[in-house]
């Protein structure tokens, strides 16, 4: 499994968080947006977005 298949797949589990939260009656805060937001976060990292490469472009210089 290579580092854009693991992103991809942490950022649908973030993005499940929320349904699944919601069917279970949960708060919002902390129940459904901490998980949502420590899976969205390294998915991001290792699927590699444009911003997160412009924002590592412009720290090399």
């Amino acid at each position: 499994m290579n580092k854009k298949t693991l992103g991809l797949i942490l950022i649908i589990s973030g993005g499940l968080v929320w349904p699944v939260g919601f069917w279970l009656k949960l708060k919002p805060f902390p129940y459904i947006l901490v998980p949502h937001i420590i899976l969205i976060v390294p998915g991001v990292i290792l699927r590699g977005s444009h911003l997160i490469e412009l924002i590592k472009k412009k720290r090399g210089k």
